[in-house]
């Protein structure tokens, strides 16, 4: 299960949840799908601009972090470069996992987003 699957699944059981948290005390209370409603909507309302907000902060950390990681990828290439023909696999190889990873988060915040 990818990070982004265990994100996806995790909010889903949170909604479930709470879906079946207010079938309950609607069944409970008949008075209560008036303000269920107005709670529901001002949810919705918030989650929006969650989303909203985390879609622009998502562009703004990666309009910051480009210029930052075209000046340390020369400098890993340099670096690698000195090290011993193991040692440069290592490395190389931690840093396709880590670009996997990063593309990864960006992959799911863009999603949320």
């Amino acid at each position: 299960m990818t990070l982004k699957d265990a994100v996806r699944a995790g909010a889903e059981l949170a909604v479930g949840l709470g879906v079946l948290g207010v079938r309950r005390a609607v069944a409970s209370n008949p008075t209560l799908p008036l303000n269920a409603l107005s709670a529901a909507s001002r949810i919705a309302f918030n989650v929006a601009e969650l989303r909203r907000e985390l879609a622009h902060r998502a562009e703004e950390l990666e309009r910051l972090a480009q210029p930052v990681a075209s000046l340390v990828a020369p400098a890993l290439d340099q670096v690698e470069e000195l090290l011993p023909p193991p040692a440069r696999q290592v490395a190389r190889r931690g840093r396709e996992v880590a670009q996997g990873a990063i593309a990864q988060v960006w992959s799911i915040l863009k999603d949320a987003a």
